[in-house]
């Protein structure tokens, strides 16, 4: 760009964009094309009604070979993640040409709905039952007992709606996996009889009591539909590690802690946990487990869905006798960043008392969560500090972009992120400055918003920001969950450019110290009571969202040696459809560099709402602060 910026716009190959997810159709093509009985291969996307946009791929056989259509499905199916996973094959003669001699796709024939020549009707109840959930799902006047769902025109996200309609009707669960794999009526009628038979006479797999969702899980819930939003790490793995040893450690863990085990309730607001362990470790054989990892983790994603209770995946990628790497991705309902510490604490002693042959130490934290949301729920009712929390929202609070953000429009699949990092000599001053840096940087974000309003003409008022803490003490620092909250604050007076830097940490110091009770209590007014939160509702989200993440402290023992770049080689954004709650979100952690720690940012925003150039500003401002507050204020 003109200022120097190198941005990705994409590549000059067929890539569309589908559910949320870019998709190179080439990639698609040439693994089809994997298959001996494949001469040629095309995918395109078309679009049906009720199913909306899917993949259709057409393929010419080789001389006089007959294409194994089942094969290369079931190779497909392993080889690529679902959202790139064709919903109808096209077997043709040859490929139409143009005068061209470039592939004719208009004249490509529209795939026929439905796999069967010869319907047979469901024949039982649970058959005519789920067929029923085909036809309204899909759109589909009748559909017959062998027609398969894929066939149909069926892709994940559907499959996510039909698993959780069977959950709903016939009250078993039946993962997307499995839908997409057996997915004709009667073979999926069949798996839901057998889940019921065994639902029947099996008590271990009854659910416990409920537990209170928290405000950050009613908040992540309130808008939109967060089903795969997930944080994912990637470790590799020492010599000697087995499957089973894998299964124990894993389940172990999940068996102490309910929120991993749990069920999302999204109706009642409850997480319901289940007697039986909601682990499913897949193995899988490859050579190059870096190689593999982007789309194995974005596999691994995609099986999340905490309302039917799998909070969690594990994928164990490893060539044949050797360690490899476990990927394992936890949604963010159930696992916030410091409860991945405890979770990756927990692993690793377990492993160091089994390769000691000792016995595993059993964690004393298992029922924190239940303890702290009942205590929250109770607590609730006698928090008096509404008040000050409708003074910190009320009043002015001027655009800082096109527009003001719809919660209950707008998703992360539109956000764009950008990741910026401070010289190491302005973080070196600020983080050996003795002020909190939570301070500093509540400081330099109100000095940010002011230049930049003053830069628009916008009427000088106190900047509003929300505030996210991570919602623990000592009585919560070993719970595993969502305990991080955000609380509305005005910060910085109506001019913290006049102040001088070391006035403006002063004052927000003091607005800090003013908070009534605890930050936590905003929290517990807005989504905890009735009453304060029909209150609370009527006010917008703060535009501006400041979240300190601390230091990247990473993590190496010897069971776990966490790949920071595996770790985010899956999809950037893995819920599209979660919805955006704030203009602008700063993120800030401190990265360790070659020249010492440094003050990271990643910035998201809604470009319609923010340009990129507006962003590029705006960091430009927020360095030009950072480095006056190390320059004036020490």
């Amino acid at each position: 760009s003109a200022n120097g910026d190198i941005e990705f716009v994409g590549r000059a190959d067929e890539q569309v964009k589908i559910r949320g997810f870019r998709i190179e159709l080439g990639e698609i093509a040439s693994a089809i094309e994997v298959d001996p009985s494949v001469g040629q291969a095309l995918v395109v996307v078309d679009e049906l009604p009720h199913v909306g946009k899917r993949l259709v791929a057409y393929l010419t056989p080789v001389g006089g070979h007959v294409v194994d259509l089942d094969r290369i499905r079931a190779r497909i199916s392993a080889a690529l993640p679902d959202f790139m996973i064709p919903a109808a094959y096209v077997v043709l003669d040859e490929m139409p040409i143009t005068r061209h001699g470039k592939i004719n796709r208009d004249a490509l024939p529209a795939p026929e709905v439905g796999s069967v020549t010869r319907r047979r009707e469901p024949e039982t109840a649970t058959q005519r039952q789920v067929a029923a959930l085909y036809a309204r799902l899909l759109g589909v006047a009748t559909v017959g007992a062998d027609d398969s769902f894929v066939d149909l025109g069926g892709h994940s996200l559907l499959a996510s709606k039909l698993s959780a309609a069977i959950l709903t009707e016939c009250g078993v669960g039946v993962d997307i996996r499995e839908i997409l794999e057996r997915g004709t009526v009667a073979g999926l009628a069949k798996l839901v009889d057998q889940r019921r038979s065994g639902l029947v006479a099996d008590d271990e797999d009854r659910e416990g009591e409920p537990i209170p969702l928290l405000p950050s899980g009613r908040r992540l819930y309130e808008h939109g539909n967060p089903r795969r939003l997930a944080e994912t790490h990637v470790f590799w793995l020492p010599e000697g590690i087995t499957r089973s040893t894998l299964e124990e450690l894993l389940n172990a863990v999940v068996g102490e802690h309910e929120v991993l085990r749990s069920r999302l309730d999204r109706e009642r607001l409850e997480l319901v946990p289940r007697t039986r362990q909601s682990l499913r470790l897949v193995e899988i054989l490859t050579e190059d487990p870096s190689d593999a990892a982007g789309a194995e983790i974005g596999r691994a994603v995609d099986r999340l869905d905490p309302e039917q209770g799998w909070m969690l995946s594990a994928v164990w990628l490893h060539p044949e006798g050797e360690p490899g790497v476990l990927i394992l991705v936890v949604h963010q309902l159930a696992a916030d960043p410091t409860s991945w510490r405890v979770i990756m604490q927990e692993l690793e002693s377990r492993w160091q008392s089994l390769v000691a042959g000792a016995v595993p130490p059993n964690s004393q934290t298992g029922g924190g969560y239940r303890r702290w949301a009942n205590a929250l729920v109770a607590e609730a009712r006698d928090v008096g500090s509404l008040p000050f929390w409708i003074a910190q929202l009320d009043g002015e609070d001027p655009p800082i972009g096109s527009r003001r953000i719809e919660p209950e429009l707008d998703r992360e699949a539109d956000v764009a992120v950008t990741v910026e990092s401070a010289p190491a000599d302005v973080s070196a001053v600020l983080l050996n400055s003795g002020i909190p840096m939570e301070q500093l940087l509540v400081a330099a974000v109100a000095r940010t918003v002011a230049q930049w309003r003053r830069r628009r003409g916008q009427a000088a008022v106190e900047t509003l920001l929300a505030v996210q803490v991570s919602g623990r003490g000592d009585a919560t620092a070993e719970t595993v969950g969502l305990l991080g909250t955000a609380y509305p604050l005005r910060v910085g007076g109506t001019d913290p450019l006049g102040i001088g830097p070391r006035g403006l940490v002063e004052r927000v110091a003091r607005q800090h110290s003013a908070v009534p009770g605890r930050t936590i209590d905003y929290g517990l007014l807005r989504y905890l009571r009735a009453d304060t939160s029909a209150v609370l509702r009527q006010y917008r989200d703060p535009q501006i969202l400041l979240n300190y993440l601390g230091h990247d402290r990473g993590f190496e023992g010897d069971l776990l040696r966490r790949d920071g770049l595996l770790s985010v080689s899956g999809s950037p954004v893995p819920e599209p459809e979660s919805a955006v709650r704030h203009e602008l979100s700063i993120a800030v952690l401190i990265m360790g560099t070659t020249e010492g720690p440094s003050i990271g940012t990643l910035w998201q925003a809604v470009p319609e709402v923010l340009e990129r150039s507006e962003i590029t500003e705006l960091q430009s401002i927020w360095h030009e602060q950072l480095g006056i507050l190390a320059k004036e204020l020490w």
